[in-house]
């Protein structure tokens, strides 16, 4: 009977097979072994595991727009110039980190490109945020009410 582990013989005929495993040399069929029951080995050579670091760049990016989310919609009211300069300063970090990851071929295109995502729209947030407030302020309300 056939089994994936080691040496078979089929019951009905001389064929041995003995398999080395994946990292091995593929599996050796004796010469006299011709009979299509035996299934061939499944087991092929594979190269070495390549790991891909991760860009720094791409991750400080997202974790600065993650900070400047977190902290920046907080303080928005009173540190206006700050949120400002921290969505921009993740979407310029944002775009290097893609431009990086393109030529290295490292990880952390994904990080990269949801750092430019949420900078954009922290940006346009805050924007819409003061330019209101900015109305809102100009109004002369007793004119209104009165």
């Amino acid at each position: 009977m056939w089994s994936p582990y080691g040496r078979q013989q089929h019951p009905e005929s001389q064929c041995v097979r003995t398999d080395t495993g994946a990292f091995g040399n593929p599996s050796m069929v004796s010469p006299e072994c011709t009979d299509p029951a035996v299934p061939p080995s499944s087991f092929a050579p594979y190269g070495p595991y390549e790991v891909r670091s991760t860009n720094k760049l791409a991750v400080f990016a997202f974790l600065l727009t993650i900070f400047n989310l977190v902290v920046g919609t907080l303080s928005m009211i009173l540190f206006p110039l700050f949120t400002l300069a921290m969505c921009v300063l993740g979407i310029v970090l944002g775009h290097l980190a893609l431009r990086s990851v393109r030529r290295s071929h490292q990880a952390g295109r994904s990080l990269a490109i949801a750092a430019l995502v949420l900078s954009y729209a922290g940006l346009l947030f805050e924007l819409v945020v003061l330019g209101s407030i900015h109305l809102f302020m100009d109004l002369d309300l007793l004119a209104l009410l009165g």
